[in-house]
């Protein structure tokens, strides 16, 4: 990168990301121990389930290669991928994979679905809910410049990734305002498709922010061809699917993605 922006723009803000992570984010303990149970326990009560069907009482899920062992062993999938030190590997992106391949009456389905599902709830112990909070408060590390696009990130936790819909949504609560206090959320809409909008003298997007379209249906209608009332009559999944194939395609391209 260039230095003089490290140094003119990026340095002068350090101060602050410092202080961000020195004060910590006030959190409800005892909201936190509630839903902490409720997804071990989940994650538990999986565990058990998918040992019942694979018929191994001792099968440790949370080992890579007993994981392994039973997807390209007892199921018999080929492991479409492998880690970065060559062993077979059983992350979600490979579980996804593997379950897109299952033909509708395939025996292995309900094993393979547990491990999914186990998948996730893990993720959300791991990554999110294991934390140690001290006076109220957690004081998760703020990770300076760990984004490609340059936004802040946090790590144990990574709260900026806790997931804003479903079920899930229900973890935001551990987050509380600290006493005579509120939260403010604030969202510049589209910002960064407005920038490359205006960067790249796009007038048809330009036109439709101007409308006050959305620029990721207008630019999925253009990638496959809709008319606007096309994309309208989609069945509700299909229109989200393209729509987000369309929000990802723009973004890939300007960050350099492939």
């Amino acid at each position: 990168g260039d230095p003089a922006y490290y140094k003119n723009e990026v340095w002068p803000t350090m101060p602050a990301v410092l202080a961000m992570q020195k004060r910590g984010i006030p959190v409800d303990v005892h909201r936190l121990r509630e839903i902490s149970k409720e997804y071990r326990d989940e994650l538990a009560a999986t565990d058990d389930a998918i040992r019942t069907l694979v018929n191994e009482p001792d099968l440790n899920l949370n080992a890579p290669q007993q994981r392994a062992k039973v997807l390209f062993g007892t199921l018999g999938f080929t492991a479409p991928k492998r880690t970065a030190t060559g062993k077979d590997s059983t992350d979600q992106d490979v579980l996804n994979s593997l379950y897109n391949k299952l033909g509708k009456r395939d025996d292995r389905r309900p094993v393979l679905e547990k491990m999914f599902h186990r998948s996730k709830v893990n993720t959300i112990v791991t990554r999110y809910l294991t934390m140690y909070p001290r006076n109220d408060r957690v004081f998760p590390t703020v990770k300076f410049c760990g984004t490609e696009t340059e936004r802040l990130a946090y790590a144990r936790p990574a709260v900026q990734q806790w997931p804003a819909n479903g079920r899930w949504l229900a973890m935001r609560s551990i987050v509380r305002a600290s006493p005579g206090c509120v939260f403010v959320a604030a969202d510049h809409s589209q910002v960064e498709a407005r920038l490359l909008a205006i960067l790249a003298n796009d007038t048809v997007s330009l036109d439709a922010f101007a409308a006050g379209e959305d620029i990721h249906a207008v630019n999925t209608c253009d990638l496959f061809a809709y008319t606007r009332a096309e994309y309208m009559a989609l069945a509700a999944q299909q229109q989200k699917g393209s729509r987000n194939y369309g929000k990802s395609f723009l973004y890939k391209i300007s960050y350099g993605g492939a």
